[in-house]
Order: C-alpha cells, then structure tokens, then sequence
C-alpha cells in the first residue's frame, strides 16, 4: 500500500471476498475445539487470524497469513469475518479499521489456497492404515495396501520411545527393512517416523547451526539435569534453508539404504517463531523486541522438498502427515494423507461423552474429517482409549464404535485401524462385508448423502444414506445410518431409475447386522 501522494489518513481497508452461498456451507477455523469447525452460522462467524477455510463438499478456499502485526485494527477479535448474505457469502479480512496515517510504502503480506489441491489416489480405497497386526486381525482382505504408519527406532539417535528427529538412519535401515510381504500375499509399507520441528541439540549440526535453527532466539538450551543424552531435543524451525538441507541430506540416507515408501510426519504443523536469522520474526519501529510469526510459508517449503526428493526416488511415495485440529492447506497440500483426530483425547470423556454422537456431527466430519474437499485423504485416529477401555467392550456396547465407524463409510473416508478401538467385532463385521463386496477394488461410484436424491428426502438428524454404486456388477452398498438416538425401523423409498438398477429383480441383505433388510419393490425396510 503505497501513498499516491506525500501523507495520506486512511480510514478502512477491507479485503473482500464474495463466494455463492452454495459454495460456502462449511468452515474449518483452525480450531483444535471443533467448537467453530462445520456448518457456516447464519451470524457468521469472527475471529483472529489463523488459517481459515470456508467452503462446501467439493472445494473451497482457504485464506492464510503468517502475521497480522502490519494490519492496524482495534480489535483482534474481528481480523477475519465471515459474513452470510442474501445470495452470497462474504470472506472479511480487515486489514486497517481504525484511522492509520500512511506515510510511506506499507506491507500486506498474505495468501489463498483454493482446494482440493490434487485429485485422489486412484488407489485409496485399498488403504488400511495402521498397526500391521491389528489390521491382518481384522480384515482377511487380500487386494489391500497395509499402509504402518507408526514406525520407530530407525535413527541413529532416537527417544526412550523410539521417536526419531534426528534424520541420520541407524544400522537398522537395510534393504527390504520396511516394505513386507506377509505370508498371506498381503504387502506391509512402514512409514519411518520424523518430527520437523525438533533436532537432537547434542549434534555436531545444531551445535554449528543451532542459532539458525531455533523457533526463538533468546532461548539457551539447557539439557534437563540427569537426562540421557539421547533425550535431548530442542525445537526447531523448518523454515530454516540450512535445516532443511540437513532434513534432506538424511533422508537421501535412508531413501539409500533402505528405499522406504515415505514418511510419517509428527509434531511438524506451522509454529510461532521469532528467528529473524532464517525470515521468521516481526521487527518493527526502534523496539528491540523481535515478534513472533507463524512459519506457514517455511514449513511448506520443507514438505515440498521432502515430497519432490520422495516422488522422484519412488513415485508410489507417500508423505503421512499428523495434523490434528489444524488443517493448513498450504503445508498439508504435500501429504497424501492426513492423520487428524488426536484432539478428541480432550473432547471424549467417561460421563456424557463416551462416543463421539455429541463430539462429531456431520458437519463437523464433512468440514474436517472427509478429505475430498482437500485433495489428501483424511485418516481418523480413533480416541477412545479416554472413554472406554477394551476390556469394557460387552457391558457398554458397541454403539459408538458403530457410529464412528459408519462415519467413515458414509463419507467414503478412512480410519486409523489401531487397539485404540475398543471393540474389534463391529471392525470385523464391517471389513467381512467389504471384503465379500470386494470395496478396495471394485469400481463402485459414491453418491454421499448430501447429493443422493435416489431415496425420498430424509431428515439429517434422523437418517442419512450414502451409496456405493458399481455399474458392472449391477450393485449397490447402501451405508444407512439411524442418527434419531434410539432403536427404530428405517423405511426407504427408492427410484430405480437414479440409482441406475432395476430393483424389482434384485435382493437385498444385511451385510454388517443380523437385522432383517426387505426389499418390496422399491421400498427398502430394516426392522429394529
């Protein structure tokens, strides 16, 4: 912003961004809570920066900055608005409200990320993320990709858990070490485990470059008095060049010697920084004081290194990226999939809470947990190790694992397969009927329950149906799911023509309960 002329007062800049009502349904405000992630409020919505979504089903756009300290208004709680019309959608970023003299050149500094940022894998739906035991326990699926995202223990330096973020490979490392064919044909992928924003402080390299690494510049790094020198770590900035350098020049290491599949990415989201030696940090007027920004921009370009060095080595490469509660797009664009939901811990309880019934509604799901409307898949990790342990699974009963679980089948999405699910028999029943209906690799059209007019007009808090629809076999998954709260018959009435079937000739059966499924007609019935 550029005075045309000498001094000028400037009363207002507002930057607006009018989006169609129909795009602009959800929003996702980079809230680890959820309390503000879902459907768009008719009062909108306001907040301070941090990157914000807003969008429907299919895309979206999302707005970031890494500061606000050049704007001038006088009330952060108002940075960003967003501001249901008639027939419009309005995306506020206020950048000056309240009287500011310009008197010279003066910096805005932001940027958009329309979604999705890529198509998906053509293969997603043989994913089966998680705990390789665990998954071969529960599904006997053979045209699958085991996709191990936990595996530690392969640096050279590693935490008494395994933990790695020192990128050095240990002798562990060797050819064939992380891809495995199981006896059954079935493939295991390991996905190392990395933290970005931590190094091992006792190394040669952060000793010579530790003062460009570091998130904050006045901290002395102080080892914990008795701790093994293994443990310790410090934080670090991935926007630092000479950082990434470092990151790269060991994972060239492994990718050598071991040629794993990718990466797991943990404790790596955008961080406050004040480094000003590697671009990070605000310093303005006479103030000695450096302010702190948000690495957005740093972050990303250290994913994008990692993801380019992975796809060039292997093309089948995937970056697993653990995000929880914050959905930054720019950096998240890179992952082929985003592990989310370790927020939960705080939201799940042993009272009122034990399922997620009253934590994840559908809006919440579709704004965060869904994935087609971001590009990467988005895997849930299961949380109810808080609630529910697995040796309580007959006296509480199955039915929050079965609401969760029938939220990743009505969205066409994925889970973390993992002990952190306390019951494995409704796991069991659901990847049987997948298997026998061959889901991974079938080509089944899904039609969500937000598009579908195949079944009469169904009240979101009573009944939503998705399907899967594949044309070469003439047949159709129906994912029914009773929302009311309570036990009752479902009655669907259906049209042959939009599902594209002839349902008079078919059959119909229960795949995952002993629950009759009648099929009269077109009327579709499951008695309670």
């Amino acid at each position: 912003l550029t005075p045309s002329r000498g001094k000028m007062k400037i009363q207002s800049l507002i930057m607006t961004i009018p989006l169609k009502k129909e795009w602009a349904t959800l929003i996702n405000a980079y809230d680890y809570s959820l309390r503000e992630t879902g459907a768009v409020r008719p009062d909108g919505w306001a907040g301070p920066l941090r990157p914000l979504w807003l969008g429907n089903e299919t895309g979206g756009l999302q707005f970031f900055a890494e500061s606000s300290l050049a704007w001038k208004t006088d009330n952060r709680q108002k940075e960003l608005e967003v501001a249901p019309a008639k027939e419009e959608t309005l995306l506020k970023v206020n950048l000056i409200n309240t009287p500011f003299l310009l008197e010279a050149a003066h910096t805005f500094a932001f940027g958009f990320e329309a979604t999705p940022v890529k198509p998906p894998a053509a293969d997603y739906r043989r994913w089966r993320i998680g705990n390789s035991d665990y998954v071969t326990s529960v599904t006997s699926e053979k045209e699958i990709d085991i996709l191990q995202t936990w595996c530690t223990g392969w640096g050279k330096v590693c935490n008494a858990s395994g933990e790695v973020s020192y990128p050095i490979p240990g002798p562990r490392c060797t050819p064939g070490s992380f891809d495995v064919s199981l006896a059954d044909g079935r493939k295991t992928f390991s996905f190392p485990y990395f933290q970005l924003c931590q190094t091992w402080a006792e190394s040669e390299e952060f000793q010579q470059f530790g003062d460009e690494w570091l998130t904050n510049i006045r901290e002395v790094y102080s080892p914990p008095p008795g701790s093994p020198k293994n443990e310790h770590n410090i934080t670090v900035c991935p926007a630092a060049r000479s950082f990434q350098d470092f990151v790269l020049w060991g994972m060239n290491q492994l990718q050598s010697q071991a040629k794993p599949r990718g990466y797991y990415l943990d404790v790596s989201h955008p961080g406050a920084c004040n480094n000003l030696h590697h671009g990070c940090g605000h310093a303005s007027g006479n103030s000695a004081a450096v302010q702190t920004t948000l690495n957005i921009l740093g972050t990303r370009e250290m994913v994008k290194r990692l993801y380019v060095h992975l796809k060039n080595g292997r093309p089948d490469g995937m970056i697993i990226y653990h995000s929880s509660g914050q959905i930054c797009m720019p950096v998240l664009g890179f992952a082929d999939i985003i592990v989310d939901g370790e927020n939960f811990n705080s939201l799940l309880d042993r009272k009122q809470n034990r399922g997620y019934e009253n934590v994840l509604g559908l809006a919440a799901y579709r704004a965060e947990y869904m994935g087609h409307n971001f590009g990467p898949k988005v895997a849930l990790l299961p949380e109810f190790g808080r609630s529910i342990q697995r040796d309580e699974a007959a006296k509480v009963g199955p039915q929050h694992e079965e609401y969760l679980l029938g939220l990743i089948l009505l969205h066409d999405s994925q889970i973390w397969l993992c002990t952190y699910l306390y019951d494995d028999e409704p796991v069991k029943r659901l990847y049987q009927a997948l298997a026998r209906y061959k889901l991974a690799t079938a080509p089944y059209e899904f039609i969500p329950y937000w598009k579908q007019t195949i079944t009469q007009p169904l009240s979101d808090n009573e009944t939503v149906v998705s399907f899967y629809v594949d044309r070469t076999k003439k047949r159709a998954l129906a994912v029914v799911m009773n929302l009311s709260g309570k036990e009752r018959s479902i009655r669907l009435s259906m049209n042959s023509q939009r599902i594209g079937l002839d349902l008079s000739k078919g059959k119909v059966t229960n795949a995952c309960h002993s629950e009759p499924a009648i099929l009269s007609g077109d009327v579709l019935t499951l008695d309670k």
